[in-house]
């Protein structure tokens, strides 16, 4: 996509009773934290919904947690 970048990563879940800071586009606040949500941002956003359609990758992912997932990647690298 020319002019956007893309970021990835998984969202940092903060307690709501506790903070006050920003929160940016891999924030939630920790009532979702079960979610283990992992995001992709296109920078610069528009403000409307942009739709990405992928196909099948069944073939390169799976349903899970990722907290579960990145135990996996952590087993294999050893």
């Amino acid at each position: 996509m020319l002019g956007f970048e893309v970021r990835s990563g998984l969202v940092n879940y903060f307690d709501m009773q506790n903070y006050s800071g920003a929160m940016g586009i891999f924030s939630k606040f920790n009532n979702y934290s079960e979610e283990e949500e992992f995001r992709l941002a296109i920078i610069p956003g528009t403000g409307e919904p942009l739709l990405v359609q992928v196909g099948d990758i069944s073939d390169i992912a799976i349903m899970g947690k990722c907290s579960e997932r990145l135990k996996l990647d952590q087993n294999n690298k050893k």
